[in-house]
């Protein structure tokens, strides 16, 4: 046995599997649907896009289908298959607000495109602000996650009392941020967004 490892240490390859190995193994082809818009400008974009690259990077690594999506009711998937293609994500913006109806009634359709790629489900991905769609009634979209940047808020204010740091992160299908998050986390916390809500 030891004389096979020595083999394959020489050819550069796999000696065993990681732990590691079987969270990567949950990872599924994904739509990430970006709003782009003036709602999202800085601060927000400050964690939003860092995000968005993370999990798109991820699933390019493993060779898992990802796709983008801009959130302005007329766009199309664009495929992102290289590290280079996530150009897109932080040149993508929108001259007026998100369309949340349109783009999630797009959604279902860019998922297909994946259904014979992978025998787990695809998911599509939301990342905006914290209100996005609030007043709206949204179309249902099966295994939507919802990555949302919370607002800044004064300390004391009404606002932030309502919004305590307690309930940031994952809350069944969504994960909220903060623009002042600690980017270093962000793989960590992401990971959750491939495992089934409750």
């Amino acid at each position: 046995m030891p004389n096979l490892f020595a083999a394959r240490f020489a050819r550069d390859e796999l000696l065993f599997r990681a732990r590691a190995a079987e969270e990567l193994s949950r990872l599924r082809p994904t739509v990430l649907i970006l709003d782009a818009s003036p709602a999202v400008i800085e601060p927000l974009a400050s964690v939003l896009k860092p995000a968005a690259h993370i999990i798109a990077a991820t699933l390019i690594k493993a060779g898992v289908d990802v796709a983008l999506l801009i959130a302005d009711g007329t766009s199309r998937p664009r495929p992102l298959a290289k590290l280079a293609d996530l150009i897109d994500l932080w040149t993508a913006h929108i001259q007026g607000p998100a369309a949340e109806n349109d783009t999630l009634r797009i959604a279902p359709r860019s998922l297909l495109q994946f259904s014979a790629t992978s025998p787990l489900p695809p998911i599509p991905i939301v990342l905006s602000h914290e209100y996005f769609g609030a007043d709206q009634d949204l179309p249902r979209v099966a295994g939507l996650r919802r990555v949302l940047a919370r607002f800044p808020r004064r300390r004391g204010s009404a606002a932030a009392a309502a919004t305590s740091p307690a309930s940031d992160g994952l809350q069944r299908d969504t994960f909220y941020l903060v623009p002042d998050a600690n980017i270093e986390t962000l793989p960590r916390l992401l990971a959750t967004l491939f495992v089934d809500p409750a």
